[in-house]
């Protein structure tokens, strides 16, 4: 019975940790996996152009899932064709290190767009110190890779960081296209 509680016990674990990623490089089951460390306990902002779903007089914690450590919760937003949200995620202490893999686990809406994408900016000391766009993370004439699932999109600043600032944007598309974030993290 010892060896079967220990086995129940660290299943718990993994589970709890988030277990592994499969091939697309999300998370399966809503974990963490591909995060050594995340966000939380530090803060969140926003700023948009054509959007809908989150609360324009309070944008300091509408993306507050997007930092809890659980890749489970997350907020949900649409943006009109010409749409972008800009979404800001500081860490709650210290830096992340240079050549530190960040990004976010976000699920873009399945479709075909003229653009549509992510691009991150990683910042340090409110000084933009790395950007990304690439072609894993922004699409023309299509979608992304991943769209339609929970996919981690990814980028690694070549210098120290303490903020991700992730920039999604779509147009082409007629109506709202829903855009989901779930977590920001990075590896330190």
């Amino acid at each position: 019975m010892t060896g079967k509680f220990l086995l129940m016990v660290l299943a718990a674990g993994l589970v709890a940790c988030g277990g592994g990623e499969d091939d697309d490089g999300d998370s399966g089951e809503g974990g963490v996996a591909y995060c050594s460390e995340g966000f939380e306990g530090g803060s969140s902002n926003w700023g948009c152009t054509s959007c809908s779903g989150v609360d324009p007089l309070d944008d300091t914690d509408d993306f507050d899932p997007a930092i809890d450590g659980r890749a489970g919760t997350f907020t949900e937003f649409g943006l009109s064709s010409g749409g972008q949200m800009v979404i800001s995620v500081e860490a709650p202490s210290g830096a992340f290190e240079a050549g530190s893999d960040a990004g976010a686990l976000i699920r873009f809406p399945a479709g075909t767009y003229n653009t549509i994408g992510v691009q991150f900016r990683a910042l340090f000391n409110g000084a933009v110190v790395s950007s990304s766009g690439g072609s894993s993370n922004t699409a023309v004439g299509g979608n992304v890779p991943g769209a339609g699932s929970d996919t981690y999109y990814r980028f690694t600043p070549q210098a120290p960081f303490d903020e991700i600032e992730a920039q999604i944007s779509a147009s082409g598309h007629s109506g709202q296209a829903t855009f989901r974030v779930y977590e920001f993290c990075g590896d330190r």
